[in-house]
């Protein structure tokens, strides 16, 4: 049962655009957005320690600290930021988390991310 439900994560990895040379990558970026777009820091905190990408953008572009930004969960936005990832990857529709930040109208999150490009 097991394999046939990686067949299946594997079919819908490789119809959604994603390389089919790295599936689990791709899946854990998948997994590291949905986390940061809950708001979810001990999952992320879990990703990071087991060396897992956060910096990886998933379809659309969107990478966890675009869903974290997105979603105002300062926390997540912080410890992403605290373990390196960057604040100039542009989604599929050319905003930063910076762009999104100001969307919101959250400009504490905003001058914390132009902090961070210093």
């Amino acid at each position: 049962m097991k394999k046939r439900y990686e067949n299946l994560t594997f079919l819908w990895l490789r119809t959604t655009g994603c390389n089919k040379q790295e599936p689990n990558e791709y899946l854990e970026s998948l997994v590291a957005c949905y986390s940061a777009q809950n708001g979810d820091y001990k999952k992320l905190k879990n990703i990071v320690s087991n060396d897992g990408k956060v910096n990886k953008a998933t379809i659309g572009g969107r990478t966890p600290l675009h869903e974290a930004v997105a979603n105002n969960h300062n926390e997540c936005v912080r410890f992403l930021l605290d373990n390196g990832v960057s604040i100039f990857v542009r989604d599929d529709h050319q905003l930063t988390p910076i762009d999104e930040a100001v969307n919101n109208k959250n400009l504490a999150l905003a001058e914390l991310l132009e902090q961070s490009a210093t």
